[in-house]
């Protein structure tokens, strides 16, 4: 698994032009919306379990979990773009991919633990 990890945060060995910056980030694409739909569903299990909920009650509406990927997309988006801006520091985009990811989980989780302290 560490090993794994590190070869996924692994950054560009050498600097290269545009479309290698952009190939790396969306190899990892597929893994981070993975990744999102795990933090949902445990955000929606902690919310069903421990949230006040009526029977019947979503916790959260369909439409906004749609919102969510388009929004994780997005700003997934951004990643490639403002490391395109740095080409030369191959260190930027591992740096930006693990700080993206952890204040992906701490967003996406913020909804169960509010729900369960209020």
């Amino acid at each position: 698994m560490k090993r794994a990890l590190a070869k996924f945060f692994r950054g560009r060995t050498e600097v290269g032009k545009a479309w290698d910056i952009v190939k790396w980030w969306e190899i990892r694409r597929v893994p981070c919306n993975l990744l999102i739909m795990v933090i949902i569903s445990i955000d929606l299990n902690v919310i069903e379990k421990f949230g006040d909920l009526k029977a019947g009650e979503d916790p959260i509406e369909p439409v906004s979990i749609w919102a969510i990927f388009i929004a994780a997309n997005f700003f997934y988006c951004l990643g490639w773009m403002a490391e395109s801006v740095r080409p030369n520091d191959l260190d930027y985009g591992p740096k930006l991919l693990k700080w993206g990811i952890l204040f992906s989980i701490a967003l996406l989780l913020l909804p169960s633990l509010l729900g369960v302290i209020i």
